[in-house]
């Protein structure tokens, strides 16, 4: 009769410690995807913090570049400065968060700025020479988000 007993005490033994590790498995389950939730940057904050800044002191200086410019040069100008700082806050995304979508908008960003800049040259254009130009415009911009999405 003691034989059971001791089987009895031993199974509720065995059944706390499975329940123990249940919990202490579990917890560290939500512990890891926590920590997985947040994709990995390859950049301190501080670090990111400061090339953002930087960013906006170089568009900064090469918008009063610009200033002096009239007519469909300074378009073009304010076309460029606008994708170059757009191009460059997106390499900083790609290299800060490291994500695949990072770079994908990175691709889109390098499509965009160069349609906004071809269009930027068109506007010095009148009548059918315009509508050319914006046509290829369009088709090239086409070209590179199809080529950035692949």
């Amino acid at each position: 009769m003691l034989l059971p007993i001791i089987n009895r005490q031993r199974a509720g033994r065995l059944a706390l410690a499975a329940g123990g590790l249940l919990v202490s498995a579990t917890a560290l389950a939500f512990g890891i995807g926590s920590v997985l939730d947040k994709p990995a940057t390859f950049m301190s904050p501080a670090d990111y913090a400061a090339s953002k800044a930087a960013i906006e002191g170089e568009t900064s200086a090469e918008l009063d570049r610009c200033l002096i410019l009239e007519g469909t040069a300074l378009g073009v100008c304010l076309a460029e400065v606008q994708a170059e700082e757009r191009l460059l806050r997106a390499k900083l995304e790609a290299r800060y968060l490291g994500t695949v979508e990072a770079t994908e908008s990175l691709r889109r960003v390098k499509a965009d700025g160069a349609y906004n800049v071809s269009v930027a040259h068109c506007d010095g254009r009148e009548g059918k020479a315009r509508f050319a130009c914006l046509k290829d415009a369009r088709q090239e911009r086409a070209k590179a988000l199809a080529s950035a999405s692949s």
